[in-house]
């Protein structure tokens, strides 16, 4: 649908692949005779120039997996119950894109916050990233670490700053993504 959409032949189609694709392989592509590489999929998300949800689907209707973007701390399969928070973080979430959950030290808000992180992706954020906000230097070294996680170019940039505003701009740039800043005790450190 999306080839026909642009206008272009089967043929014109795989011209625009840098490996090796021929009009027989977009053919059998779409009469689900035979399934793109990881590779290809890669390079039809850039030609058919698809959002995150669409590439998501992409990669599900293909019968892949999508690649992980994500830093989550292992789930802790011993949470239970807790369904009510769980909704309502959702449906605040939903409303008002920016939560914080807060109460007294040790009654769970970082399992909540880890639940729901692991309960909603990569379905419905397909990068879900966790920072430690306990002080600025922490936050700042986990932030510019999301290089690597977002496989950014400015992954092996020896400056800190630099790291930090690509990240920054990821951000900027893309939806549908979750961020968790965990021991974010100091409103001005988040800011």
């Amino acid at each position: 649908t999306e080839r026909k959409r642009l206008g272009l032949s089967q043929e014109e189609f795989a011209d625009k692949f840098d490996t090796a694709v021929s009009r027989i392989t977009v053919g059998r592509w779409e009469k689900d005779e035979q399934r793109p590489t990881v590779q290809n999929f890669e390079e039809l998300i850039g030609i058919l120039n698809l959002n995150e949800h669409e590439a998501y689907a992409l990669y599900y209707a293909g019968g892949k997996t999508p690649p992980e973007r994500h830093n989550l701390p292992l789930s802790n399969r011993f949470f239970t119950g807790r369904e009510a928070y769980l909704n309502e973080l959702r449906e605040l979430l939903e409303k008002h894109h920016t939560v914080a959950l807060h109460g007294l030290a040790g009654i769970g808000k970082t399992q909540i916050a880890l639940k729901y992180a692991h309960h909603y992706h990569p379905d419905v954020y397909p990068a879900a990233l966790w920072v430690n906000a306990a002080n600025t230097v922490t936050l700042e070294a986990d932030f510019a670490s999301l290089t690597v996680t977002l496989k950014l170019p400015e992954r092996d940039d020896e400056k800190l700053e630099r790291r930090i505003k690509a990240v920054k701009q990821w951000l900027e740039d893309h939806t549908n993504w979750l961020l968790v800043m965990n021991n974010a005790d100091e409103l001005s450190i988040v800011e």
